[in-house]
């Protein structure tokens, strides 16, 4: 009687579990028909058995399988691999549903080890291992390509990568995970000063872009959604220019751009929603022409951020909505002993902070207003800032200059060439006059101007004028023989161009610095200048784009009073 009834519960076991069937659905991209695709599974344990079966007209699939830890790959000719949870082993039942599963069209091509050659644009390379580009060779990827990673790999460049994208066709350097993570691949390292990395996105890396003992071109690419660096330098010199640094905020401790015994150059870059700091210069590289905002981690959130042993010249950038614009924290020596001129540092918590005890900054020609506090120094500091010189100060809520210690720092006492206030040091507490109330555009009756020391500009705070056109249009300039100059500049309602040399014209705009288009209307003098009209314009900084008749574009800045 017993064995009689643990065989009809054997039996109804059986039964049960033979009707269950894992499932799911998984779709062409563009396509009606779903049929074909190939649902793989590889066996990962003891318990599994590799199996496979495939999808119906409306996608749909089901297999009976047996419990246990599985790799599944879902294949079809022409459309792009897709590894489930990034190509790791997933305990499946035949109670399990498989989350919806979309294929894109392409060819795709597994890739790993030694690397060298072209990549072309019509296929999506898949990275299934660590590769390498051997010293002595070259990989060359066009424009357009795509370059999955499909776990923690990473990109090794010992000779050159040659990763140059187009304006509208980046290189697309990105995870194979469905959902993936911040961290979902390792990065790119380059060791080759031959490389050059132009016009790409990379995403989703644990450092997106890792540059030792050499000094490639960096321009033009966004970089975005990495877990700890975004670009890190050690021993380089190289230039890195008109980046797209944005959201980097998975850890406190994230990084835009670190530079670490390296004279970079790092310019026009645009770094936004971060962690822990914007750039952080540990050595002597210059740092200008950055348009840095919203690093918001609750205890750091620095814009830029001076290590140990910084003798960078940090200037003409444009910082804001920050926990600190610019801070010197390290209590080490050598201390960071940057030169911080020309910057435009508004509306956050503190404009310029000195918590080290050695920091020993000089600060001249910057506008520092409506910050929470304008400069702060510690009252543990052993050393004060070297200079606080031609700065304007103004409208910080709990002080512009809290334990500063410099004698009748802020105090004013006499009056400079243009009739305003100053202190002894020729800084200024008074309304910058900021265009639209807008910074950092400044209006023609700002006390800013010819109030700069001159040995670096006769102006304050920063001059819009000097970024890169590509920061606002995301274009990239027109470089050749071209001269082209506009006058006046500022102007009012018109404006003359030059240098054309007898280019053919067929339109010109003006935009603004949020990218906004405006049409002009142009006509020809006399002396083939190109007379142009803006009517209508509010004052602020403009771009005047100029399109010629052979499709070839150049950029003026000008500025509209």
């Amino acid at each position: 009687m017993k064995t009689h009834f643990f065989t009809t519960l054997l039996a109804l076991l059986i039964l049960t579990f033979s009707k269950a069937q894992l499932s799911g659905i998984a779709t062409l991209n563009g396509q009606s028909n779903h049929s074909g695709i190939k649902v793989k599974f590889y066996a990962g344990s003891a318990t599994s058995v590799t199996d496979s079966t495939t999808t119906n007209a409306s996608g749909a699939f089901s297999i009976n399988i047996s419990g246990g830890l599985y790799i599944v790959v879902f294949t079809k000719t022409g459309y792009q691999d897709v590894y489930l949870n990034n190509n790791t082993t997933t305990l499946l039942t035949n109670t399990t549903v498989l989350s919806p599963i979309p294929l894109n069209a392409g060819n795709m091509v597994s890739v790993n080890g030694n690397i060298s050659g072209t990549w072309f644009n019509t296929n999506i390379y898949l990275v299934t291992d660590n590769i390498t580009i051997p010293q002595g060779t070259t990989l060359t990827i066009q424009p357009g390509t795509i370059v999955k990673f499909n776990g923690g790999y990473t990109l090794t460049a010992n000779g050159a990568l040659k990763a140059i994208g187009g304006v509208g066709n980046p290189i697309l350097f990105t995870s194979n995970n469905i959902s993936p993570a911040n961290n979902s691949w390792i990065g790119i390292s380059i060791n080759s000063s031959q490389s050059t990395l132009q016009y790409c996105k990379i995403e989703y890396a644990l450092n997106a872009l890792e540059i030792k003992n050499s000094s490639p071109l960096i321009s033009n690419n966004e970089i975005t959604k990495f877990y700890q660096f975004g670009i890190v330098t050690t021993n380089s010199g190289s230039l890195i220019k008109e980046n797209t640094i944005h959201d980097f905020n998975a850890v406190w401790y994230a990084q835009g751009i670190t530079s670490d015994n390296s004279n970079c150059t790092i310019e026009c870059n645009t770094i936004f929603n971060g962690a822990r700091s914007g750039i952080r210069p540990s050595s002597a590289s210059i740092v200008k022409n950055n348009l840095i905002h919203h690093i918001l981690e609750p205890t750091r959130g620095y814009g830029i951020d001076c290590g140990w042993n910084v003798t960078s010249r940090v200037e003409n950038n444009i910082i804001h909505h920050c926990l600190i614009g610019i801070e010197m924290y390290e209590n080490v020596t050598p201390a960071p002993t940057p030169t911080l001129v020309n910057n435009t540092i508004y509306e956050n918590n503190t404009g310029i902070s000195m918590s080290g005890f050695y920091a020993s900054p000089a600060i001249i020609g910057n506008i520092i207003v409506s910050n929470s506090v304008g400069i702060f120094q510690s009252q543990n500091s052993t050393t004060t800032p070297s200079k606080v010189s031609n700065n304007l100060i103004w409208n910080n809520s709990q002080g512009n200059y809290n334990g500063v210690q410099i004698p009748a720092i802020g105090q004013i006492v006499n009056t400079n060439t243009n009739g305003d206030p100053i202190d002894s040091y020729f800084n200024l507490s008074i309304d910058p006059i900021f265009l639209n109330n807008t910074p950092p555009n400044y209006a023609s009756n700002s006390p800013c101007l010819n109030a700069g020391d001159n040995n670096y500009s006769s102006n304050i705070g920063c001059d819009p004028l000097t970024m890169c056109t590509s920061m606002i249009l995301g274009v990239e300039e027109n470089k050749k023989s071209l001269e082209a100059s506009a006058f006046p500049n500022p102007f009012v309602s018109s404006l003359i161009v030059t240098g054309l040399k007898n280019k053919k014209i067929s339109a010109a705009a003006f935009y603004d610095i949020s990218g906004k288009m405006y049409k002009a209307d142009f006509d020809l003098n006399q002396n083939s200048q190109v007379n142009i009209k803006a009517e209508g314009l509010q004052a602020g900084i403009y771009f005047l784009e100029i399109l010629f008749s052979n499709s070839s574009k150049t950029y003026l800045r000008v500025l509209k009073e």
